[in-house]
């Protein structure tokens, strides 16, 4: 869509006395190589290509999308939504003006690599996991591939677009003894091209994951209780995320769904506690060099030294909140409307040291990472699975143990951190919503020691 349609569509929205009006396209390709059971299973592809139109008036906010990008329809689509209005109104017409996007240096591009040399780095990760261990009965290794171009426009007189390139490697390994079966999945993944691989120790990558799956065929049962815990860092970091990180979010906050509603400038941490919210990060699969308002993305810090300083904000909730929208508002696609969602969230490094953690520990628990999970944001209550989980016995990390999941409340979690290390690292995964859709996310954290936490368990000793 150029410039000048894009303008006129915008104004011609803002006739109905709109308080906001905007134009978002996209045009995305994906691409997912699969290799599995020794051999390359599929190459599957799809796009996206499409726009929608949002309306902001008073307190609600009138949206709809379309495939076809004719101007007649485009025309007829924002008419539309002016219809829903029900009135008319003169306005100033607005001229547009291009904001400039310094996109990121892709130095391998997607289809820089050539699909054989796709197909043998996958064979290369196969061949070392099937040869690590008798005990693996399948692998399973793909590559995701995404380019994808968005453009938006709205009547804050900004047009403004972004390329953003997504690299992601996924490894699943199965493994089987004397019937029984576990499994491990382990991703590496970057906002940027091939040069992914550069960086990546593949081989240590794989044995780890092997590593796991087959210590999980040992893992024992655990008797559930309080316990003090440790989270290890990167993927424990969905514990924050979760617990308190959606809490945060005006989509929550300004519609009193959230318990961290009204508690700005209050502690509701331990003053080891800081946590931020960065899209702007170079390279992290949650970025992005805009967000899907058009507004740049930044960093946010939520949660200083225990006391809470901000949420994440879009402009839908930016009056209720009585703050600006801050380059927190996301979308899965054109086909939904924007809100305002997490990007790359983390807790910044602590001064602790690890195996002061662990000596501080007769009897509890390391959850090395965190699954999934969910918590309703009203309460703050969390529930968690993890995966990769293991005894402390006298400062010491012991046996597995199996089928965990962590029980409480965001609230006791952020008071009850006791302890943060320097060891911060960074994960990416998926975030989903019914209202925005599913959107990528990053989580980052330290190793963390909590005085505790609930661990459900499935043993009666």
């Amino acid at each position: 869509m150029n410039k000048e349609l894009m303008e006129k569509l915008v104004n011609n929205m803002l006739e109905t006395g709109a308080e906001y009006s905007e134009s978002y396209f996209e045009d995305t390709t994906s691409k997912t190589y699969r290799y599995i059971n020794g051999k390359l299973d599929d190459i599957s592809s799809y796009s996206k290509r499409g726009t929608s139109f949002r309306i902001i008036k008073d307190d609600k906010y009138y949206f709809s999308s379309t495939d076809d990008l004719s101007e007649e329809n485009l025309i007829n689509i924002t008419n539309n939504l002016k219809n829903k209005l029900g009135e008319k109104n003169n306005h100033s017409y607005i001229n547009l003006i291009e904001k400039r996007v310094n996109n990121p240096v892709i130095k391998v591009r997607h289809n820089e690599m050539s699909t054989d040399d796709k197909i043998g780095y996958l064979k290369k990760i196969d061949d070392i996991a099937r040869n690590y261990s008798d005990l693996i009965s399948q692998v399973d290794v793909r590559f995701l591939e995404e380019d994808s171009y968005k453009k938006i426009a709205n009547s804050k007189g900004v047009i403004t677009s972004s390329v953003e390139v997504r690299t992601r490697l996924f490894l699943f390994v199965y493994v089987s003894k004397e019937g029984k079966t576990a499994n491990k999945y382990s991703r590496i993944d970057y906002m940027m091209g091939y040069e992914m691989l550069d960086g990546i120790d593949i081989e240590k990558f794989v044995i780890d994951t092997c590593k796991d799956a087959i210590e999980s065929l040992d893992a024992i049962d655990f008797k559930g209780g309080e316990y003090p815990v440790i989270i290890g860092n990167g993927y424990g970091a969905i514990i924050l995320h979760e617990a308190c990180g959606h809490a945060l979010e005006a989509r929550t906050v300004a519609v009193n769904k959230s318990i961290l509603t009204g508690k700005k400038n209050q502690k509701i941490a331990n003053s080891k506690v800081t946590l931020i919210d960065d899209g702007s990060i170079n390279n992290l699969w949650g970025s992005s060099i805009i967000d899907d308002e058009g507004e740049y993305s930044r960093k946010n810090v939520l949660i200083e030294n225990g006391i809470l300083k901000n949420y994440l904000v879009d402009t839908f909730n930016q009056k209720l909140m009585n703050q600006n929208a801050n380059g927190s508002s996301r979308r899965e696609s054109y086909l939904y409307a924007p809100t305002s969602r997490m990007s790359n969230t983390y807790l910044a490094k602590g001064n602790d040291k690890i195996e002061e953690m662990f000596k501080s520990i007769d009897y509890g628990v390391y959850v090395k990472e965190i699954e999934y999970g969910g918590v309703e944001s009203a309460t703050g209550d969390f529930n968690f699975h993890s995966p990769n989980a293991y005894i402390i016995e006298n400062g010491k990390i012991g046996k597995k143990i199996n089928n965990v999941s962590l029980m409480g409340n965001c609230l006791d979690v952020l008071n009850n951190i006791e302890m943060v290390s320097s060891d911060l690292e960074f994960e990416g995964g998926y975030c989903g919503t019914s209202e925005s859709g599913t959107i990528y996310v990053t989580c980052g954290q330290p190793c963390i020691k909590v005085s505790k936490i609930f661990i459900g368990g499935n043993s009666n000793e």
